[in-house]
C-alpha cells in the first residue's frame, strides 16, 4: 500500500499484486455510507465466445466501411505492428516538462501534481461497486478486451452512422485496461471539458482502438498488471474536475467532500465515477445539474448490476451532490505561480503538437513576462482590495495582455482563486470561457470597416435614431435615449449602439454579409449561429459574437500593427527531450484592412481616453497615449423581468485598453454556469462604481510600463491624409468661401477617398404647376402668382439645432442636430420672374406659395411671360425646374374701375385718360359742395372690370360740383367763403366794401361761376 500523504512529480507503484482477484476477494469492507452492500453478480465467461466473434466481424465491417480496405486483417495487423510493448513501469510517469518565459527563465513543470495516492484495498466497496457499473461491468472476468461492451458500442456506433450520414464513432466500448493505455499513450488529460473519446476519431480512431485491444489483452490477460494495480492506477491519475493541477481519487475526494476516498458512501462515490468521462463538464464545480444528472445514471446502473438494492437506491436517488460538498476552499493546495498562464501553453502545444507536455518531455519557450504575470497572480489571488470583489458574490474576472506586433500574450488573469481547471481559465479558454464583448470591440466590428470600405472620414455624422432593423424591431441605447445627429468621437466614446448598427448594415450592403463574415474569420473571431444568423447583432458585441479576452485583445491588437491580423498565442518554440526536431509556430499575420482604416480607428480610441467622457476610463489616463473602450452586457429585459432582476441589471462589465505596443481585455462578471447558485447574480450599483475592469486595466498599464518602458502614439501611415469638409453632407463637400467655420470639419480619411464634391445643397423637390391673375394700369402689370406649396413644409424655415426624429412604432423622439444645408444656403423659398422678350423685368420670392409680382412693361414688348420655380433663400441660383406662361397684355384686366363719387374730378381725369376713357363733365351748381366734386357718373362704372381695350372705348357722362358767387355782398363775406379759394381775386384788401360786379377778361358781370371763370382774374367791382 502506499504512502497516502505522498505529494510527488512522480506517480509511484501503489500495490503489487500480480493475481487478479477473483469476485470474491474483490469484496472489501461496506462504504461508510448508509448503504447495503450486495453480492456482486459475474457474467459467465464461457458464454462469450460467440460474442466475441460478433465483435470482430462489426469492427471488419466498421472498417472495410471507412477505409476501403479489402482485408481488414492485413490492415489490423499493420496497425498492431505499430504499437510498442509496454511494461509495469511505462505506467509510472517519471519526467516532465518545462516552460520558459520571455527571459528563458524556467517557471513550470508539467510534472507537478497534487496527488495522493492510494492503494486499491483501502477504496471503499462503493467506489470499486460505482465505476465498474458505470464504466466496465465485466472488468473482474474479461482479459483486457470486453467483447460484449465493445459490440454494443459498434453497433450504436453504426446504428448512428446510418442515420448522421456521417462516421461516429462516440462509443468506444473501452475496459479500464484500455482506458489506462489510452490514458498513457494516447490521450490528454481531459481537461479542455469534453467527453473523452480519445485524441482520434474516424479511420485514426479505428488504428487506435486496435492498437487499444491488442496492447490491453498483453496487459490485462498476459499478467504485466493485476486487475487491482490496473484499476488502482487508473483512478490515482484521471482528472476529477477539481482543478489546480488535483489529479486522483484521493485528493479530489478531499477536495469535493472532505474524506479520503476509503470513506466514500454510495452517492459520493456514484459522483466521483460519473464525472470522469467529461470531468470538466459533469464536475459540480462547474454544472451542479449535470453532475446530479451523471451521479443518477451511475446509481441506475449500480442498482442494474446489483451492487445497490431497491431500498438502497431509492434513498441514494433522494440525496443531491450539492448537500454532500464541503466548502470549496478558494485555491485546493497551493496555487503554482504562473499558473493560468501554464495552463494556456498546455492547451496551445496540445493544439500545435497533438502532444501533452504532461506526458512528451518538452522545453516550452513562452511569450511570458514573469513581472506582468507576477502582478496578475496578485489579482487571481485577491491580494489587491480594490481590484477584487467579496467572494460570496460571485463576480469573476478574466484578462489577456497581447502584444500588438507580435500577437504574443505576455500575462493573463485566469480567474479569482484561480486553481488550474484549463476549462476555467477565463483568460484563453475557448470553449467554455467565451463570452460577448458588448460594445467593446465596436471600434473593430464595425466602424473599421466603416473607414476601410465606404470612405468615411473619422469625423462623420451619423443619425442616432430609432432604427427598425426589420420586422419591426428598434434598436435602443443603454440610456433608452436617441441623441439625433452626433459625431463617430462620441458614438463609440458613449457606446450608442444605433450608430453602431447603422454602421454594421451600411458596410454590409456594400462588401454582403460572406465577405463581412470572412472579416471576423480573419481577426479571430468565431460567430457562433447555431441560434442566431450572422447580423446587427454582432455589432453590439451580442449573440452570435462570443470571444475570450485573449481574442478580443488580439482583434483589438490588429488596429495598432497597421490592420495586421496575428493570431494569439503564447508559444514561440518547442524543444523536444527525445530530439526530434523543434517546432518553431508561425504566426503569418493577415493583412485585414488597410493601414490608414485601422489607424482611423485608433484615433477614435484614443479620443475616448482623452476627451474625459467617462470616469470608467479615466482612470486609465496617462501622461502617454492610452487607447481605450467600455463595454456592457445587460440582461435580456424579459428575462430579467422574469427573475425578478431589476431593470437593465448588468450581467458582466468590459474594458478595452491598448498603448501602441499592448492591447488589454478585461472582462467581470457572473459566469453562465454560476448564475443559478447565486443569490444576486447582476451588478449592485456599489460593485458598478467599484469600476474594476478600469482599475484593473489601469494597474496593467503600470505593470507594462515597469517591464516595458513608456510607450509612444501609433504612426500615421502613408495611406491615410486629414480632409477638411462641410459638416453633415456626405459624400463630403468642399466649404464655401466666409462661410460658418462652426460648419466645416476636420478629420482623418484613407487617400483613396480623400474627394471632395462642389458644395451644393440637396435637390429641390419639382414643381408641379404655377397660376396667375393679372391686372395692368397701362404699361402698369400687377400679377398674383399661386405656386404648389412645397411638399415638404419644413424646408421653408430655417432649421434650429432641435431634430425631430419619427419612431417607427408611432409619435417621434427629439435630439440634437449638428448641422442642416439651410444655414448654408437658406430656407426653400418661392420665386417668379415676370420676362418681357426673354428678359427679366421683375421677380418676387415669398416664405408663402401665393404672392404679388409688380412689372412695369416696357412699350413694344412682343412677348411677356410669368416664369415660377423653388429656390433657396440664399443661394437663389439653385432652382427646380421652372414653369413659364405667357401673358397676352390685351387680354388682361385693368384696375377695377374705382367709384369717384364724392372724390375730386381732377383725379377720376388722372385715372382715366390715360386709359383711353373718354368723360364729359357737366359742371352743376352746388354751393355747398367743394369745387370740382363728382356728383354722379352715368352710366354707373364703379367697381367693373374692363380690358384696356374696353376702357379706350368708354364714354362717361359726369356731373360736377360747381360754385356761383352774387354781388351784394362785402369783400369779407367772399373770402370767408372757403369755395373762393378756387377763384383769383386781384383785389380784396378792403373787407368792407361791397361788391357790386366782377369782371373777367373785361366783361362785368353780376355773378360769376367757377367752372367759367378757371384761373383767369378777377376784379371786384366796388361801391
Amino acid at each position: 500500500m502506499s504512502d497516502n500523504n505522498e505529494k510527488t512529480v512522480e506517480f509511484r507503484r501503489v500495490s503489487d499484486g500480480n493475481t487478479a482477484p477473483s469476485a470474491d476477494n474483490s469484496k472489501k469492507k461496506q462504504s461508510k455510507g448508509p448503504m447495503k452492500k450486495k453480492k456482486r453478480k459475474e457474467p459467465v465467461a464461457g458464454k462469450l465466445k460467440a460474442q466475441r466473434i460478433t465483435a470482430w466481424v462489426l469492427i471488419v465491417l466498421t472498417s472495410l466501411g471507412v477505409l476501403g480496405v479489402t482485408t481488414v486483417g492485413i490492415y489490423a495487423g499493420i496497425q498492431i505492428s505499430k504499437t510498442t510493448p509496454l511494461a509495469h513501469e511505462d505506467f509510472i510517469p517519471t519526467s516532465s516538462s518545462t516552460f520558459y518565459a520571455s527571459n528563458d527563465q524556467s517557471f513550470f513543470e508539467t510534472g507537478y501534481k497534487l496527488r495522493d495516492n492510494i492503494g486499491y484495498d483501502d477504496l471503499s466497496n462503493s467506489v470499486i461497486d460505482a465505476f465498474i457499473a458505470i464504466e466496465d461491468s465485466r472488468f473482474f472476468t474479461h482479459n483486457g478486451f470486453d467483447v460484449p461492451r465493445f459490440t454494443r458500442a459498434a453497433l450504436n456506433n453504426l446504428k448512428k452512422t446510418i442515420t448522421s450520414g456521417s462516421l461516429d464513432f462516440s462509443e468506444g466500448g473501452s475496459t479500464f485496461t484500455m482506458q489506462l493505455i489510452k490514458q498513457t499513450e494516447f490521450m490528454s488529460d481531459g481537461s479542455d471539458g469534453e467527453e473523452v473519446k480519445g485524441p482520434d476519431v474516424g479511420s485514426s480512431g479505428i488504428s487506435r482502438k486496435i492498437q487499444e485491444i491488442y496492447l490491453s489483452q498483453k496487459i490485462d490477460g498476459g499478467g504485466v498488471l493485476s486487475k487491482k494495480l490496473i484499476l488502482e492506477l487508473y483512478l490515482n491519475q484521471i482528472d476529477f474536475g477539481v482543478g489546480n493541477n488535483t489529479v486522483g481519487i484521493e485528493n479530489s475526494s478531499k477536495a469535493y467532500f472532505g474524506k479520503s476516498a476509503s470513506e466514500l458512501n454510495t452517492v459520493e462515490a456514484a459522483m466521483m465515477a460519473g464525472v470522469i468521462n467529461a470531468p470538466y463538464a459533469y464536475s459540480p464545480y462547474m454544472n451542479i445539474q449535470k453532475a446530479n444528472e451523471r451521479t443518477q445514471q451511475v446509481l441506475n446502473l449500480m442498482l442494474q448490476h446489483g451492487y445497490i438494492s431497491e431500498e438502497e437506491h431509492a434513498i441514494a436517488s433522494a440525496v443531491r451532490v450539492e448537500d454532500l460538498l464541503v466548502e470549496r476552499k478558494a485555491q485546493q493546495g497551493n496555487a503554482h505561480p504562473y499558473q493560468s498562464y501554464a495552463d494556456a501553453v498546455v492547451e496551445e502545444v496540445i493544439e500545435l503538437t497533438g502532444k501533452d507536455p504532461g506526458k512528451v518531455p518538452m522545453k516550452v519557450y513562452t511569450a511570458l513576462d514573469l513581472d506582468v504575470q507576477a502582478g496578475l497572480d496578485r489579482v487571481q489571488a485577491r491580494e489587491i482590495e480594490e481590484l477584487t470583489f467579496d467572494e460570496d458574490s460571485g463576480i469573476q474576472v478574466g484578462s489577456a495582455v497581447v502584444n500588438n506586433k507580435t500577437g504574443e500574450i505576455v500575462g493573463t488573469v485566469g480567474g479569482y482563486d484561480y486553481n488550474g481547471q484549463r476549462i476555467t481559465n477565463r483568460a484563453t479558454n475557448t470553449k467554455y470561457a467565451r463570452v460577448r464583448p458588448a460594445s467593446t470591440l465596436k471600434p473593430v466590428v464595425s466602424y473599421a470597416p466603416a473607414y476601410n470600405y465606404l470612405g468615411w472620414s473619422t469625423d462623420h455624422i451619423i443619425t442616432d435614431d430609432p432604427y427598425d432593423t426589420g420586422g419591426g424591431f428598434v434598436v435602443t441605447n443603454y440610456d433608452n435615449r436617441y441623441e439625433g445627429e452626433i459625431t463617430l468621437d462620441r458614438a463609440i466614446s458613449d457606446s450608442r449602439n444605433v450608430p453602431a448598427v447603422k454602421t454594421f448594415m451600411t458596410v454590409a450592403e456594400k462588401i454582403g454579409y460572406d465577405a463581412y463574415r470572412q472579416y471576423f474569420t480573419n481577426i479571430g473571431l468565431t460567430i457562433d449561429e447555431t441560434n442566431n444568423g450572422f447580423g446587427w447583432g454582432v455589432a453590439m458585441g451580442n449573440d452570435p459574437l462570443y470571444a475570450t479576452p485573449a481574442e478580443m485583445a488580439a482583434a483589438n491588437a490588429m488596429l495598432y500593427n497597421d490592420g495586421k491580423y496575428i493570431k494569439p498565442h503564447t508559444v514561440v518554440r518547442i524543444e523536444f527531450e527525445d530530439g526530434s526536431a523543434p517546432y518553431v509556430p508561425e504566426y503569418t499575420p493577415t493583412q485585414v484592412i488597410q493601414p490608414g482604416a485601422a489607424y482611423m480607428a485608433t484615433r477614435n480610441m484614443k479620443y475616448v481616453i482623452d476627451s474625459g467622457s467617462t470616469d470608467y476610463t479615466n482612470v486609465t489616463r496617462r501622461n502617454y497615449p492610452v487607447y481605450g473602450k467600455t463595454g456592457t452586457n445587460q440582461y435580456d429585459p424579459i428575462m430579467a423581468e422574469e427573475l425578478g432582476y431589476p431593470k437593465a441589471a448588468q450581467e458582466s462589465r468590459l474594458m478595452m485598453t491598448a498603448t501602441g505596443d499592448f492591447s488589454i481585455s478585461t472582462w467581470v462578471g457572473f459566469p453562465s454556469a454560476d448564475r443559478g447558485k447565486i443569490s444576486q447574480p447582476y451588478f449592485s450599483s456599489s460593485e458598478q462604481e467599484r469600476n474594476v475592469p478600469g482599475k484593473l486595466n489601469s494597474y496593467i498599464l503600470s505593470l507594462l510600463e515597469d517591464s516595458f518602458g513608456v510607450p509612444t502614439d501609433v504612426s500615421m501611415p502613408s495611406d491615410v491624409t486629414q480632409i477638411t469638409h462641410i459638416k453633415g453632407p456626405f459624400p463630403y463637400q468642399s466649404p464655401l468661401p466666409d462661410m460658418n467655420k462652426d460648419l466645416i470639419s476636420t478629420g482623418y480619411i484613407l487617400k483613396d477617398f480623400a474627394k471632395l464634391a462642389e458644395a451644393k445643397p440637396q435637390d429641390l423637390s419639382p414643381l408641379s404647376d404655377a397660376t396667375f391673375t393679372a391686372t395692368s394700369i397701362g404699361q402698369q402689370f400687377t400679377f398674383n402668382i399661386d405656386m404648389t406649396a412645397y411638399p415638404d413644409a419644413s424646408k421653408l424655415k430655417e432649421a434650429d439645432a432641435s431634430l425631430v426624429m419619427p419612431h417607427p412604432h408611432g409619435g417621434s423622439v427629439t435630439g440634437k442636430r449638428v448641422f442642416d444645408e439651410s444655414w448654408i444656403y437658406g430656407a426653400v423659398r418661392y420665386k417668379t420672374e415676370i420676362r418681357a422678350d426673354g428678359n427679366p423685368i421683375a421677380e418676387q420670392m415669398s416664405e408663402s406659395n401665393t404672392f404679388t409680382v409688380a412689372a412695369s412693361v416696357p412699350p413694344g414688348t412682343k412677348q411677356l411671360e410669368v416664369c415660377s420655380y423653388y429656390t433657396f433663400e440664399k443661394a437663389t441660383s439653385r432652382k427646380s425646374n421652372q414653369i413659364c406662361k405667357p401673358v397676352d397684355a390685351s387680354q388682361i384686366p385693368s384696375e377695377a374701375f374705382p367709384n369717384f363719387v364724392g372724390q375730386s374730378y381732377g383725379i377720376m381725369r388722372g385715372w382715366a385718360e390715360p386709359k383711353g376713357v373718354t368723360l364729359q363733365p357737366n359742371f352743376v351748381v352746388r354751393n355747398d359742395m367743394a369745387y370740382g366734386e363728382v356728383i354722379s357718373v352715368s352710366p354707373n362704372v364703379a367697381g367693373k372690370q374692363y380690358t384696356s381695350k374696353e376702357l379706350a372705348a368708354l364714354t362717361l357722362k359726369v356731373d360736377v360740383s360747381d360754385n356761383q358767387f352774387e354781388s351784394g355782398i362785402t369783400v369779407g363775406a367772399l373770402s370767408a367763403n372757403p369755395n373762393s379759394a378756387y377763384l383769383n381775386i386781384v383785389n380784396a384788401e378792403d373787407k368792407n366794401r361791397k361788391i357790386i360786379g366782377y369782371t373777367v377778361n373785361g366783361t362785368t358781370t353780376q355773378s360769376i361761376r367757377t367752372s367759367v371763370v378757371g384761373k383767369n382774374p378777377v376784379t371786384l367791382v366796388l361801391e
